[in-house]
């Protein structure tokens, strides 16, 4: 696949006074949501459910849907 239809990588910043351990399993937790709605295997309900559970796992009380946070 040309490199210009590749998936933008995602980044997930460490919180102040996170552990590494508690690091390593929200983002691999948010690595697995937003792989998930890029494959499109979430349900409408299922999606609302776990953008939220996004918005939590980054720490962003302004609720933006996932998909406006990936591009």
């Amino acid at each position: 696949m040309p490199s210009h239809h590749a998936w933008v990588p995602i980044r997930v910043a460490q919180h102040d006074g996170e552990t590494p351990e508690q690091y390593q399993r929200r983002r691999a937790e948010i690595e697995r949501i937003v792989t998930g709605f890029r494959m499109g295997r979430y349900a409408e309900a299922e999606a609302e459910r776990l953008e939220r559970r996004l918005a939590q796992l980054r720490g962003d009380q302004s609720k933006k849907p996932a998909s406006s946070s990936l591009r």
